[in-house]
C-alpha cells in the first residue's frame, strides 16, 4: 500500500480546499466593494458624491453579510487544510474495516441559463455502526475515486440497491463480502442511479450574479446622485 493511500480521494480534497480559500476571499474582496465609501479610488471610479444615509446602511448591510458567508466558508476550508482531518478520508484510513458498503447516487446538475455546466454524484460511505459518511463528487472524478476506493475497501459492497438498504438497517455486517467475491459498483441499478440528477444553480454563479447587481445598484445609485449643482432662483428686482 503507498504511503499516502487513496490519492485521488484526497486530491479532490485537497482542491475543494482551495477552492474554499479562493471564494472566501473572493466575498471578502465583494464585501470591502460594497462598503467602500471610505476608499477614495472606488469613489472615483463610480464618480460617487455622498448618497443619503438609508442607502449607505443597505450597502453597509451587505457588505456584512457578504463578509459573514466569508467567513463560513473560510473556517470550512480550513478545517480541512490537512485533508485527513475530513471526515470521510479520516473514516477510511483510520477505520476502513468498518465500512461495509459504498455507493454513489444521483446528485447534482448544475446549471446557468439553462446550460448544465457541471454534474456531480453524492458518494456514501456505510459502517457497519450504522453511521454514513458523505460527499458530492463531480462526474469527472467518480469513477477514478470508486476504482481506488474497491481496491482499497476489498471487503466492502459497492453499488446501491433498496434491498442492500435494507440490509444495512437490519444487519450492516450482512453487506461483508469474501476477498474473491468483490462486487462491481457498475451494475444496472448503480447506472440508472447516475442519470436520477436534479438541477440547481450553483453557489459560484450565484455569487457572481449577486456582485453584478449589487455594484450595478452602485453605479446607478452614483449616476443618481452626481448632479450638477442648481441654478440660483431667479429673483424679481423693483425699478
Amino acid at each position: 500500500m503507498p504511503d499516502r493511500p487513496l490519492p485521488e480521494l484526497r486530491a479532490f480534497i485537497e482542491f475543494q480546499r482551495t477552492v474554499g480559500f479562493v471564494t472566501a476571499a473572493f466575498l471578502f474582496v465583494t464585501a470591502l466593494a460594497f462598503d467602500a465609501p471610505e476608499l477614495a479610488w472606488f469613489r472615483a471610479w463610480v464618480n460617487m458624491q455622498s448618497p443619503p444615509a438609508g442607502i449607505e446602511w443597505v450597502l453597509r448591510v451587505m457588505a456584512l453579510l457578504t463578509a459573514i458567508g466569508g467567513v463560513f466558508i473560510f473556517r470550512s476550508a480550513w478545517k480541512v487544510r490537512d485533508p485527513e482531518d475530513h471526515p470521510l478520508l479520516g473514516l477510511l484510513l483510520r477505520r476502513p474495516e468498518s465500512v461495509v458498503w459504498v455507493a454513489a447516487l444521483g446528485g447534482v446538475e448544475h446549471r446557468v441559463n439553462g446550460v448544465a455546466v457541471s454534474r456531480s454524484r453524492h458518494l456514501i460511505v456505510y459502517t457497519d455502526a450504522r453511521t454514513t459518511e458523505s460527499m458530492d463528487v463531480p462526474d469527472g472524478r467518480i469513477d477514478a475515486i470508486l476504482d481506488e476506493l474497491e481496491a482499497y475497501l476489498p471487503h466492502a459492497t459497492f453499488g446501491f440497491s433498496p434491498d442492500r438498504l435494507a440490509h444495512w438497517r437490519e444487519d450492516p455486517a450482512s453487506l461483508r463480502v469474501a476477498p474473491a467475491g468483490g462486487a462491481p459498483y457498475r451494475t444496472p441499478g448503480g447506472e440508472q442511479d447516475r442519470e436520477r440528477t436534479r438541477p440547481k444553480v450553483g453557489p459560484a454563479p450565484m455569487g457572481a450574479l449577486l456582485l453584478l447587481v449589487l455594484l450595478g445598484l452602485r453605479l446607478a445609485l452614483s449616476a443618481d446622485f452626481h448632479c450638477a449643482p442648481a441654478s440660483p432662483r431667479p429673483t424679481l428686482q423693483r425699478r
